[in-house]
């Protein structure tokens, strides 16, 4: 499941789910282009 069970099983539509999400991204990393592997190392994180 993801996105609040927008998506259940394969096939579902992403176009369920609304907006972003700020879990999951999608995040902007300057530089980076399609295809690039990224290592993310998170140092914080405030709820």
């Amino acid at each position: 499941m993801l996105s609040g069970n927008a998506i259940q099983k394969p096939g579902d539509s992403l176009s369920r789910v609304k907006g972003d999400n700020p879990l999951t991204g999608p995040f902007y990393v300057e530089g980076a282009e399609p295809g690039d592997t990224l290592a993310v190392k998170i140092l914080d994180i405030q709820v």
